[in-house]
């Protein structure tokens, strides 16, 4: 899906999504990926919106909460890959 910033530096943002968003491209280049938390806000009421729910000309804000630090080594990202330990 796109979004278009309507202020500052007018980037689009490219966002790469499955059942939740997975990556955020701003003009191409990364901005956001797993595992941080990556969230569209509806403008309206500020509720976190669905990415099935996304519809073209919706007003959205996206927003991204980094993971903590233990999801950064090269065992937290093991574990991301493998979900709760098992194998996918």
């Amino acid at each position: 899906m796109l979004v278009e910033e309507d202020e500052g530096l007018r980037r689009r943002f490219r966002l790469e999504a499955h059942n939740e968003i997975l990556l955020v491209l701003a003009d191409g280049a990364p901005a956001a990926s797993l595992p941080d938390q990556i969230l569209m806000l509806s403008r309206t009421d500020r509720r976190v919106l669905d990415v099935e729910r996304a519809v073209p000309g919706t007003a959205v804000e996206v927003v991204v909460i980094e993971a903590p630090a233990a999801w950064y080594t090269p065992e937290g990202r093991a574990l991301a890959r493998t979900g709760s330990g098992g194998t996918r």
